[in-house]
């Protein structure tokens, strides 16, 4: 399962490398949570799903209920159910114990979970202007390029801020003039390393601009990795949709803009950001953001697999690339 900004999602795994469709299984009050599951709690021969409450210590029990449909199968609205869960502990503290965990299969195949699926309330939309299954591919420029940039990052991550301050005009400006296309991969592992949801959410609300325009998607992409709006790495500050939305305010384009606004509060694009992030984890040899690539090479300095942050030594690459490329 998935907490993404204040929603509980519930994919039931991968289907020929992609991520399956989520099932929006809570609507609101799951920021302040550690998810547990701990396959059949209370042996009704359904799963069940232990949640913590961050800031009090509180345990809730939410027991799986069997499926309308088929009885043998569990219902995943019932684990998202807060009127029907009960009290199972207190004192669970993140600082007492700061890693709560336990196996489980939510959907009894045998096989742990990630949380998505089918039925009644499952939903999924990827944004205009993606390419792919799922949509998960973005990809922007000229038809008529040549070369593909490949950029990984994280949209908390303090470096991947870093390399597009320093970067992020000179590779508009390639791409403008057809130099080559730009491909953007974004992961979400800060939100597992630092804890809460912000990679997630502010990559959902990524998606909800790139509905809009890729030119709406490029823009608010800067404001969310600008010096002055970038947050620490260890906050949490893109968790929260309300500063999302605020944040856009800075692009013409979205100001204002009911859709945007609308996509960003409902989380419409939370699963297709799970599948996006799916796509990242799969990439090969790329352990950390930023990174980048030029038609499959690695731009990179010093054999430490970061691109330069100087803009005439990162074009440099660049170039060296595209004429080993065209080469080929």
């Amino acid at each position: 399962m998935a907490v993404i900004g204040d929603r509980l999602w519930y994919p039931p795994g991968y289907t020929n490398g992609y991520l399956d469709l989520p099932i929006l299984i809570g609507d609101s009050g799951w920021r302040d949570t550690t998810l547990v599951s701990p396959d059949d709690l209370d042996g009704d021969g359904h799963p069940d799903l232990l949640v913590r409450a961050t800031s009090t210590g509180e345990l809730w029990l939410h027991r799986g209920q069997p499926d309308a449909e088929d009885p043998d199968a569990t219902d995943p609205a019932s684990l998202g159910d807060t009127a029907g869960r009960v009290a199972y502990g207190d004192g669970w503290t993140t600082t007492d114990r700061p890693l709560i965990t336990a196996p489980g299969d939510a959907d009894d195949d045998g096989v742990a979970e990630e949380g998505g699926g089918s039925g009644p309330y499952a939903r999924y939309a990827a944004p205009a202007h993606t390419r792919g299954e799922g949509g998960t591919d973005i990809i922007l420029g000229r038809a008529d390029a040549e070369h593909t940039l490949t950029l990984y990052e994280d949209l908390r991550c303090p470096v991947c801020a870093a390399f597009e301050q320093a970067n992020g005009e000179r590779i508009r400006e390639d791409a403008e003039a057809g130099r080559y296309r730009t491909e953007y991969v974004f992961g979400t592992f800060l939100d597992e390393r630092a804890g809460g949801t912000g990679s997630r959410n502010a990559l959902s609300a990524l998606g909800a601009a790139l509905d809009v325009s890729p030119e709406a998607f490029l823009a608010y992409k800067e404001v969310l990795f600008s010096a002055d709006r970038h947050p620490d790495e260890a906050s949490d500050e893109f968790a929260d949709d309300r500063h999302l939305v605020g944040l856009a305010q800075e692009v013409a384009e979205l100001r204002g803009h009911d859709g945007f606004e609308r996509a960003v509060l409902d989380g419409v694009y939370d699963p297709w950001a799970l599948r996006v992030s799916a796509k990242f984890d799969a990439a090969e040899d790329v352990t950390g953001t930023p990174a980048a690539e030029l038609d499959g090479e690695r731009i990179q300095e010093g054999g430490a697999g970061v691109p330069p942050m100087d803009p005439e030594r990162f074009g440099r690459l660049v170039e060296a690339a595209m004429e080993r490329s065209a080469g080929r």
